[in-house]
C-alpha cells in the first residue's frame, strides 16, 4: 500500500463525520435551542469538552464552584471540540471547554473558517498529556512512518492531537480511528504499531499494562515546531510504575511528551453588548475562583484553573487581559516591597556574567519587542527596564 499523509486519511473521514454531525445536530437541535433560550433568559452557559461522563462532571463541578460569585452560571453538555467551536461561532453557547489544538485542526481540515479570528480564551482549565504507546520493537516515534497508528474516533481529542503532531513532525502514518479500548486490543494483537491517547496522567487505559506486555511509551519530540502548539511535559515513574519504573520507585527514566491545555473559550463578542457584559462577569468569577483556590486543597475545582498561562496560538479575551495585567502589577508591587525588606540580598544581573547573559536574552527579546527604539538612549532605557522586569520575575 503506498504511503499517504495522515491528512489524506483525515479528509474522507472528516466528510463522513460531518454527515454524522449533521444528523446529530438535528437530533440534538432542541438542546441547542434550549441553550440559546437559557442564555437569552439571563443564564450564562458553559459547555463541557465532550459528552462523556468525566467531561460532564468536570463542567458541573466548575459551574458549582462559580455559582456563589455568578448564580446565573449553567453547565451544558458539549458535543465534542469541533462541534463546540461551531456552536460558539453560531452563538448557540456562550462559552465552552476546548483543547487548545482544535484551532490548527479545523484549519488543517478546512472547516469552520474564521475560527482563529473569532475565538478567544479566558483562562486554562487543566491540561491533558499525550501518550504514544507502541510495540516494544518500535524504538522511536520516527520509526512509525508508514505504520498503522490509532488516532482515536474522528474529531475526538486524541485524533485532533495526533493529526497535528504527526503533521508537524512530517511523519506519514496510516491512521486508524478505533476507540481507545479497541485500539489497545489491536495493539496487543499487533494489528497496529501504536496508539495515541490524550488524557490526564495517569490514564486508566494503561493501568493493567506492564513491560512484559511488549509495549512501551514513545517520547514525543519537544521541537520548537511542536511546542508552538503544546506545552512540554513528561510521563513519570510515579504515573506508570509498571510501564516505566518496572514496579519499583525511583527506577526507570521519565518519558518526554507534551500536554494539551484545555481553554475556557468564547466567541469574541461586540464590546458593549449584553453578551460582552455577561462574559466579563464570567471572567471576574473565574479569576476570583482561581485566586481563592490558591489557599484551598489541591483537589478543589479552582485548583485546575490557570489564569496566567499564555496559550500558544490563542488570543485572550480583553477583560481577561486587563484582569491578568492587574494581577501582575499587584504581584510586582508585592515583590518590590519584599525586596526592599532584604536590601543586602544579591540582585539579578549584579555580576558581569549575569549581566552578559541577560544582555543576550534581552537582545533576542528586543528584536521582536522594541523595533521602534532607535537611539542608544532608548535602547539603554529599555534594557534597564528589562533588567527590572527580569529581577521581579525571578524572585
Amino acid at each position: 500500500m503506498p504511503q499517504r499523509n495522515c491528512n489524506d486519511f483525515l479528509r474522507p473521514i472528516s466528510r463522513r463525520w460531518i454527515s454524522r454531525a449533521a444528523v446529530a445536530s438535528a437530533i440534538l437541535g432542541v438542546q441547542n435551542q434550549h441553550a440559546v433560550a437559557q442564555r437569552q433568559a439571563g443564564a450564562i452557559g458553559i459547555a463541557s469538552a465532550d459528552s462523556d461522563p468525566a467531561s460532564t462532571r468536570t463542567i458541573a463541578d466548575l459551574a458549582a464552584g462559580l455559582h456563589s460569585a455568578l448564580p446565573r452560571i449553567q453547565s451544558l453538555v458539549g458535543r465534542g471540540p469541533v462541534q463546540n467551536v461551531a456552536d460558539l461561532l453560531n452563538h448557540a453557547i456562550a462559552a465552552a471547554l476546548l483543547p487548545a489544538d482544535v484551532l490548527p485542526y479545523v484549519e488543517q481540515t478546512g472547516r469552520l473558517s474564521g475560527a482563529r479570528q473569532s475565538l478567544r480564551y479566558i483562562a486554562v482549565f487543566g491540561r491533558e498529556d499525550v501518550h504514544v504507546l507502541a510495540l516494544a520493537s518500535v524504538a522511536s516515534i520516527e520509526r512509525l512512518a508508514g505504520m498503522p497508528v490509532n488516532f482515536g474516533p474522528p474529531d475526538s481529542r486524541a485524533s485532533i492531537t495526533a493529526s497535528i503532531i504527526f503533521d508537524t513532525l512530517g511523519l506519514r502514518v496510516q491512521p486508524t480511528f478505533l476507540s481507545p479500548a479497541a485500539a489497545l486490543q489491536a495493539l496487543q494483537q499487533r494489528r497496529i504499531a501504536a496508539l495515541v491517547h490524550v488524557a490526564p496522567k495517569p490514564a486508566s487505559l494503561f493501568f493493567a499494562l506492564n513491560q512484559n506486555d511488549g509495549v512501551h511509551f514513545l517520547p514525543v519530540p519537544q521541537t520548537p515546531e511542536v511546542l508552538h502548539f503544546y506545552l512540554a511535559s513528561r510521563l513519570g515513574i510515579a504515573d506508570y510504575p509498571l510501564l516505566i519504573g518496572q514496579g519499583e520507585a525511583g527506577r526507570g527514566t521519565p518519558i518526554p511528551t507534551v500536554a494539551v491545555p484545555t481553554v475556557i473559550a468564547i466567541a469574541d463578542p461586540a464590546p458593549g453588548s449584553e453578551l460582552y457584559r455577561d462574559l466579563s462577569l464570567l471572567t471576574e468569577a473565574l479569576f476570583s475562583l482561581a485566586a481563592a483556590s490558591q489557599n484551598a486543597t489541591p483537589a478543589s475545582t479552582g485548583a485546575d484553573l490557570d489564569t496566567s498561562l499564555d496559550v500558544p496560538g490563542w488570543q485572550r479575551f480583553p477583560p481577561a487581559v486587563a484582569r491578568r495585567q492587574g494581577q501582575a502589577t499587584a504581584s510586582q508591587s508585592q515583590r518590590s516591597a519584599s525586596s526592599a525588606s532584604r536590601p543586602n540580598e544579591p540582585r539579578v544581573g549584579q555580576t558581569q556574567q549575569d549581566r552578559q547573559k541577560l544582555l543576550e536574552e534581552y537582545t533576542r527579546w528586543k528584536e521582536t519587542q522594541t523595533r521602534s527604539a532607535q537611539s542608544q538612549g532608548e535602547r539603554q532605557k529599555l534594557f534597564e527596564e528589562y533588567l527590572r522586569w527580569k529581577e521581579t520575575r525571578d524572585r
